[in-house]
């Protein structure tokens, strides 16, 4: 296997994680909390207490607003102090057979053995090694459209754990 991605390490790539991250968190978390407020909303309707449904409701919608606020306030905060922003990095992640091999922004060999965790959160794969530093790939920054299956199946195999969608 020889699978090169070059990711470039920008302001438009933290902004487009953190937008993958917060859809990703609303998905698993709000939708089913929402469930469960609905329920309830509908419970109280039904037992004639449409007043306690609003409310609960709005606090529904209060929690939603909060999470989308301070998710905006740390990606403010996060191009603020990211030397990134201003002096973009390409990262390239040449996947070969028995490592992945990094150049640019961190120059080592990621021994399979050595990924604990991999993550995709929209298009981003994140690999986290045994110091858990996590390691973003744009999976957009493929040549061909089959290696980002090529290589999610190459690290099924190499590192042997699941990969959390």
């Amino acid at each position: 296997m020889n699978i090169v991605n070059v990711t470039r390490y920008d302001a438009d790539l933290i902004i487009r994680y953190n937008k993958s991250y917060l859809q990703r968190y609303i998905q698993r978390h709000f939708l089913i909390t929402a469930l469960i407020v609905f329920a309830f909303s509908l419970y109280y309707i039904l037992t004639g207490d449409p007043l306690r449904a609003v409310l609960i409701i709005l606090i529904l919608l209060g929690y939603l607003g909060f999470t989308v606020l301070f998710q905006w306030l740390t990606l403010r905060n996060v191009l603020k102090k990211s030397p990134v922003v201003h002096q973009p990095v390409d990262q390239i992640y040449n996947f070969q057979e028995d490592a992945i091999f990094l150049d640019g922004k961190m120059r080592k060999v990621l021994p399979y053995d050595e990924i604990v965790k991999i993550q995709v959160i929209g298009d981003f794969m994140v690999l986290y090694d045994k110091e858990k530093i996590p390691h973003i790939i744009d999976q957009s920054k493929y040549d061909k459209p089959e290696e980002r299956l090529s290589v999610r199946n190459h690290l099924i195999v190499k590192v042997g754990k699941r990969i959390h969608d």
